[in-house]
C-alpha cells in the first residue's frame, strides 16, 4: 500500500500522487491510501470530490482509498509499504518524522522549506531516497515508486 497523509487542499498536491499512482498502477498491483481530509471543511470534502473525479477519470477509482481522518496515522504508517508527500510546501513535515518513526519508507517532493531540512540528514545517515527536481515530479514518483515496490 502506498499511504498519503493530510488536509485535502492544493498545498498538498494530492492530484500529481494520483496522476504518479496511475503511471504505477499499469505495472503493479498496488492500492493509495489518502488518510485524512475535515469532513467539517467544505473546501476540503469538495476538494476530495475533486480527488474521487480525477481517479475515476485515470481509471483507478478502485484502488484508491480515502479512509477518512485516523486518530492513530500509525497503524496505517506501520502497514504501508510507502509513505509519499508529494506538497508544494510544508512547514516542518511532522508526518516525514512520524513516518520514519515507524520504518516506513519514503518518497518526498523537495518543498521550499521541510523535507530537505529532515531528509538531507537521513541521506547522509542511510540513504533514504526523495527528489531535489520539484521541476520535474512525475518522472521522479514513476521512477522511485517503482524502485520502492
Amino acid at each position: 500500500m502506498i499511504l498519503g497523509i493530510g488536509r485535502f487542499v492544493p498545498q498538498k498536491d494530492f492530484p500529481l500522487l494520483i496522476r504518479a499512482f496511475a503511471r504505477v498502477r499499469q505495472d503493479r498491483d498496488v492500492r493509495l491510501v489518502l488518510l485524512g481530509g475535515d469532513q467539517s471543511d467544505e473546501c476540503q470534502m469538495r476538494h476530495k470530490q475533486e480527488l474521487l473525479k480525477l481517479a475515476a477519470e485515470l481509471g483507478i477509482q478502485d484502488h484508491v482509498d480515502f479512509p477518512g481522518f485516523a486518530t492513530n496515522p500509525y497503524s496505517f504508517l506501520n502497514r504501508a509499504s510507502l509513505f509519499v508527500l508529494a506538497s508544494r510546501y510544508e512547514g516542518f513535515g511532522n508526518v516525514l518524522v512520524e513516518s520514519l518513526a515507524c520504518g516506513c519508507p519514503v518518497v518526498s517532493t523537495d518543498c521550499p522549506s521541510g523535507p530537505a531540512e529532515i531528509l538531507d540528514n537521513l541521506i547522509q545517515y542511510k540513504g533514504n531516497p526523495f527528489s531535489r527536481d520539484v521541476e520535474n515530479r512525475k518522472e521522479f514518483y514513476k521512477c522511485k515508486l517503482e524502485i520502492l515496490l
